[in-house]
């Protein structure tokens, strides 16, 4: 996968949040840096990508019925909390202090 499709997976993802992580993804994947920035979320949040979906098949929460869609935000606050630290790592602006607002 492509920084660009990267970039395109990620903004396909429900709830992405278009004004805090969009801007800094598109910078990474500008890069070149965008495929590393979400390996690394991956790995940090012990997730792992299985032929393109979003979380590991091993965890219990992904394994709930499909109609339970309750862990889904929760779920993706983590991981995109994680993504905001990696994204300020890799673009050199340290990690951001500020207290993750949640979505835009």
């Amino acid at each position: 996968m492509t920084d660009a499709e990267q970039l395109v997976t990620l903004r396909a993802w429900l709830g992405w949040p278009w004004k805090t992580l969009d801007p800094l993804a598109v910078e990474a994947a500008t890069m070149g840096r965008l495929r590393e920035v979400v390996e690394e979320t991956d790995r940090l949040t012990g997730e792992r990508k299985v032929n393109g979906s979003n979380w590991g098949l091993n965890d219990p929460v992904a394994q709930a019925p499909l109609s339970d869609f309750s862990y889904l935000e929760n779920r993706s606050n983590v991981f995109y909390k994680r993504l905001r630290i990696e994204l300020h790592r890799v673009l050199r602006r340290g990690v951001p202090l500020s207290k993750w607002a949640g979505w835009d």
